[in-house]
């Protein structure tokens, strides 16, 4: 009989076979201190993953991974994902190393501690992802504040903590969007839900490349396009 988990950590992965057999051993630590299981979803990768997500899984149990076909974004495998997580708590990570695996109990801590429903890590650039790409960041972090009434330090962070329910119901809104994920932080303060900040470590890649390029400049621009049905869906709102 299988163990119910207290914290699910949820990882989007495309083409990041390399970084896999890492993550897992990062991970596992966490895994031991909060009761945890690992869901990864391959997100169509062409690499190998699945097959080294296969070879990890035969000797990690608490590793379960998922598969999607073809290409489908970070928000579909978020919800890919949590039919299969079983932790009251759920947690995002990137498969790309950049964020601490560490920091998801610090985040899950201060969740308990404050009794607060959304968790997200504020990305502290301790090596530089180059200037270009952290000011295209930073102004979009300003626009999402402006135009929504907020006033939090990283909207675009991709790794945070909350509870399954919650998490389950602001993925029912990512439809309307190209990447709405970098519209969880705003979908969570529209629902009414408690949000907080952290500062986490942020560090350059240490294998492969992002799948948005070095300068992400078509999907800043898809993400500026989803302004529209997001001030639609959420209206402005004053809120932390």
């Amino acid at each position: 009989m299988r163990v119910v988990p207290t914290l699910s950590v949820l990882v989007p992965s495309l083409n990041e076979r390399a970084n896999l057999a890492t993550l897992v051993a990062r991970v596992r630590p966490v895994l031991d201190a909060e009761d945890g299981e690992l869901v990864v979803v391959d997100d169509g990768s062409t690499d190998g993953s699945v097959d080294e997500l296969a070879r990890l899984s035969s000797t990690e149990p608490r590793l379960v991974f998922r598969r999607h076909e073809r290409r489908r974004g970070i928000p579909q495998a978020w919800s890919t994902a949590l039919t299969t997580a079983r932790g009251a708590w759920v947690a995002s990570l990137d498969a790309d190393l950049q964020y601490e695996p560490a920091d998801v109990q610090r985040l899950l801590a201060h969740a308990r501690a404050r009794g607060v429903d959304f968790v997200q890590g504020a990305r502290q650039r301790i090596e530089s992802e180059g200037a270009l790409r952290q000011a295209l960041s930073r102004g979009l972090n300003a626009a999402l504040n402006v135009t929504f009434g907020t006033q939090a330090l990283d909207h675009k962070s991709a790794l945070f903590v909350c509870r399954h329910e919650h998490l389950a119901q602001l993925l029912k809104q990512r439809h309307h969007f190209r990447h709405w994920q970098c519209f969880i932080g705003v979908s969570a303060r529209a629902l009414g839900l408690s949000c907080d900040e952290v500062p986490v470590a942020f560090k350059a890649r240490e294998r492969g490349v992002s799948a948005f390029g070095a300068i992400p400049w078509r999907s800043t621009l898809e993400v500026m396009a989803d302004f529209a049905p997001a001030l639609r869906i959420y209206g402005r709102r004053n809120a932390r």
